[in-house]
């Protein structure tokens, strides 16, 4: 039997859908992403009609473009999971998930000169069916409106709380629909499709562990898969099944330029209309938090100097040189408000980052530079190399996996990659490890390689670490065989992650002032 979900069938050429008018944006910028390090695939930004995709790959917009994972996405060139690209757009007002989908296969379509199609393929799955000891639901009456919500469930006597779904007049397919988004840590990116062939609609409430719970909760089968099994009789189980995949027909790597006419409008305001600096209150919490309101305003409250500039140069602490010790002591509330806008463009992160530039050069006279200085980078060296050559036919190209010890929680699963793409691709998935140092390849190793890496995510490594060393030495309930990421390159895969001295470059401080300029 094959998936209910159905994928039309698709030829795309600028502008239309199989023959519909498509709607589009209002203005949009893509180009290839010249940044090394983290992608920031941020999507709307409700408050400015903003559409940002920073450092993302083909594939990362196709899978937004028709709402498939990775890995319902066929054919193409090797280039489609590993060539990064920056998309700034501004949608219409109102528009709802569907039309940006629409929004962003025409773009593909017209800039890339995307071609798809669908047709179903075998492909990696998480399926549901009925336990063997068989439903444990109740058949809702059908008098209630069809929901399902994730709320707070039980407190856990080491910290933290259960996550309940609670539905309502629900389907399995309906259910499965509605996980796929709220238990991603659990599926990466994999589809969760129906095969139990139930037809009714059920009441049920289902209270789980979210996987960075389950190392530190010491709770026997807390996990969304058990839980799912014992509370409603549903066996959720990872096989490889038939279902609709897109396949890329045709795609060019190099995007058509933007017009300078589109750029202008894409600008956005360049300093805040108005802006309010205080000194913070004492008692004031949150520490560091930043908001952002649909009228244009950005508040900080009770920030550094040193956290404004972080937010402004979007860099780490340790890439700011110069700066007096006040910058990291003393603390400020700003509200500020963007210009309102002729144009359509709002603001975007580039924005909102020249105008807290410009803000400071105004209110504290700040002066800064840039310059390149040795700096800590974390090198990826050759040890005893332990790696598997690449299957040809695999692209290239970095996912997650669902983990089987819920202590190494992280499973990094890389095809066809080079050394140098692997190193490009680790803070994406072990930022914590990294705090801000650039990743680079020192190996010398050449070729393509199929490489598995597990190991504990930084919180979870940190927390075991300091577990053991309050108690009797030996490892605490719950942290069973944590691993680091730099023991497990060298363990796994034969290599060493090691701190190096290399140029970087920092900014430098020349010059600023310990108090604003009045409001």
């Amino acid at each position: 039997m094959f998936s209910t979900r159905v994928l039309p069938l698709i030829f795309l050429t600028c502008g239309c859908i199989c023959g519909q008018s498509t709607p589009v944006f209002i203005a949009a910028d893509v180009h290839k992403f010249a940044q090394s390090g983290p992608r920031a695939l941020i999507g709307l930004f409700p408050e400015s009609n903003h559409y940002e995709l920073h450092g993302a790959t083909m594939i990362d917009f196709i899978t937004r473009a028709w709402g498939v994972n990775a890995g319902e996405i066929a054919g193409g060139p090797a280039w489609l999971g590993a060539e990064r690209f920056e998309l700034v757009a501004v949608v219409p007002n109102g528009a709802n998930t569907d039309g940006i989908k629409r929004m962003l296969q025409g773009m593909l379509a017209e800039r890339f000169g995307l071609a798809v199609h669908s047709e179903t393929r075998p492909v990696s799955a998480f399926t549901i069916q009925v336990a063997k000891a068989g439903v444990k639901m109740k058949k809702s009456a059908g008098a209630q409106q069809q929901s399902c919500q994730s709320v707070q469930g039980e407190r856990l006597p080491a910290g933290g709380s259960y996550t309940s779904f609670i539905c309502k007049n629900t389907t399995v397919p309906q259910f499965a629909e509605w996980a796929q988004t709220q238990v991603a840590g659990y599926l990466a990116g994999t589809s969760l499709v129906d095969r139990t062939n139930l037809h009714d609609a059920w009441n049920f409430t289902l209270q789980f562990l979210q996987p960075n719970q389950l190392a530190t909760a010491h709770v026997e089968g807390g996990s969304f898969f058990d839980a799912a099994e014992k509370q409603l009789g549903l066996k959720i189980a990872s096989t490889k099944i038939p279902l609709p995949v897109i396949v890329v027909d045709k795609v060019d790597e190099n995007p058509s330029a933007t017009s300078p006419e589109v750029l202008k409008l894409l600008a956005g305001p360049t300093a805040f209309e108005v802006a309010v600096i205080r000194t913070s209150p004492p008692d004031s919490r949150p520490q560091g938090s930043k908001n952002i309101f649909p009228d244009g305003r950005i508040e900080f409250r009770y920030s550094t100097l040193q956290e404004i500039i972080r937010t402004a140069w979007r860099i780490f602490d340790d890439r700011i040189a110069g700066a007096p010790s006040f910058v990291s002591t003393h603390h400020f509330d700003i509200s500020a408000k963007a210009p309102s806008q002729e144009s359509a463009a709002g603001f975007s992160l580039a924005s909102e980052e020249t105008m807290l530039r410009k803000l400071l050069e105004d209110r504290f006279k700040l002066v800064a530079h840039n310059e390149d200085r040795m700096g800590d980078v974390l090198a990826l060296v050759a040890s005893k190399p332990k790696l598997k050559t690449a299957d040809p036919d695999n692209r290239p190209g970095c996912r997650t996996a669902p983990p089987s010890n819920p202590v190494r929680n992280r499973m990094l699963v890389c095809q066809s990659v080079t050394m140098s793409q692997f190193v490009d691709e680790l803070p994406n998935f072990a930022g914590g490890y990294f705090d801000g140092k650039p990743a680079v390849d020192s190996t010398g190793i050449v070729g393509s390689f199929d490489l598995t890496l597990n190991f504990s995510g930084f919180g979870i490594w940190q927390r075991a670490n300091a577990a053991k060393a309050v108690g009797t030495g030996d490892t605490p309930p719950g942290f069973s065989d944590p691993i680091s990421l730099q023991d497990a390159i060298q363990q796994q895969l034969g290599l060493k992650l090691e701190v190096q001295k290399r140029p970087v470059t920092v900014l430098v401080i020349d010059h600023i002032n310990e108090t604003p300029t009045e409001n």
